[in-house]
């Protein structure tokens, strides 16, 4: 069968069974959320399960697993299925204790730190660190040595937490992940690399099925399960391919996010209490200021789409 034949199957078959799981979480688990106090402040009338993130995992490696049945000995497919169990773990032990201990703090930040830590160096020995020793600008190569580690780590940790902090508003990580990733997902064909594609295209269904349900008003949210599964998938994607530098793109978003958590927090220490934004991370400044959250998340969109074309075409050409 033709390899895009199959790549379409693929995608139906993560869409049809994200589509039933994220179905049958809705009916059978109660898992509210009382972690996003943010959330709840802005939109205290607003109903919704957490942990939808493990619908949507659960679905792509699934089906990833049945399309690569003939190469399940292939090294790309034991990392990809490390990375997002893994990661999706420590997610959704963050997730219960905040849900099920109804501490909003859950894991420490140090100790998430610190897992995350582990995951990305346990994925370095997995791809025995050739694939990071050298960053490509432009198919010049730049060795970096021993430092591949800590690139590596924040690549990962830092594409991790970024989507973490995006998360918040209907819709807004999973529209904007699903076109951050897209990218990539041209480089691996472009590459001829079947197993990579395979895994992005699974993923891509499982989440369109997912936004089904977390459009605004969202009845499921993903949880850190989700955010950070999604955000060292996302990364190590990027190593696996040798276009790590691409998620400066790509994930422009993100890094809008994250930065404006640090100036916050920054400027609040130095200037003993005043504020730059009304709420981080930004998207709740904008929703502060007067706008509708539909509308927010159209203008990250957008934003996002712009990012995408841009981090595609050179993704491809350099």
């Amino acid at each position: 069968m033709n390899d895009y034949i199959k790549m379409v199957l693929c995608l139906i078959s993560s869409f049809l069974l994200s589509l039933f799981n994220c179905k049958i979480h809705l009916k059978k688990l109660n898992l509210k959320p009382k972690d996003q106090s943010e959330v709840i402040v802005l939109k205290p009338h607003h109903k919704f399960v957490s942990c939808g993130g493990i619908d949507f995992i659960l679905s792509t490696i699934i089906v990833f697993l049945l399309f690569n049945l003939p190469n399940l000995k292939h090294k790309n497919i034991a990392i990809l299925l490390f990375i997002s169990i893994y990661f999706a773990l420590i997610g959704l032990i963050d997730d219960l204790i905040k849900i099920k201990a109804k501490d909003h703090n859950g894991l420490s930040a140090t100790l998430r730190i610190i897992l995350e830590i582990i995951g990305t160096l346990i994925f370095c020995n997995f791809t025995t660190i050739e694939f990071i020793k050298f960053i490509n600008i432009n198919n010049t190569y730049i060795y970096i040595g021993s430092f591949a580690f800590i690139y590596a780590i924040l690549c990962v940790v830092g594409t991790c937490n970024s989507i973490n902090l995006t998360a918040g508003l209907d819709g807004l990580v999973t529209i904007t992940y699903i076109l951050a990733i897209t990218p990539f997902l041209y480089i691996s064909l472009s590459q001829g690399n079947y197993i990579i594609s395979i895994f992005i295209v699974s993923l891509l269904g499982s989440l369109l099925a997912y936004l089904c349900f977390n459009f605004n008003p969202s009845k499921l949210i993903m949880g850190d399960v989700g955010s950070l599964s999604l955000g060292a998938i996302l990364a190590c994607i990027a190593i696996l391919l040798n276009k790590e530098l691409l998620l400066l793109i790509s994930c422009g978003i993100y890094i809008i996010e994250a930065l404006s958590v640090i100036l916050q927090v920054s400027y609040f220490k130095i200037s003993k209490g005043k504020r730059i934004f009304k709420m981080t991370p930004i998207h709740y400044h904008f929703i502060k200021k007067g706008m509708k959250e539909s509308n927010v998340v159209l203008l990250f969109t957008i934003f996002a789409i712009v990012l995408s074309i841009i981090a595609s075409i050179l993704g491809v050409l350099i």
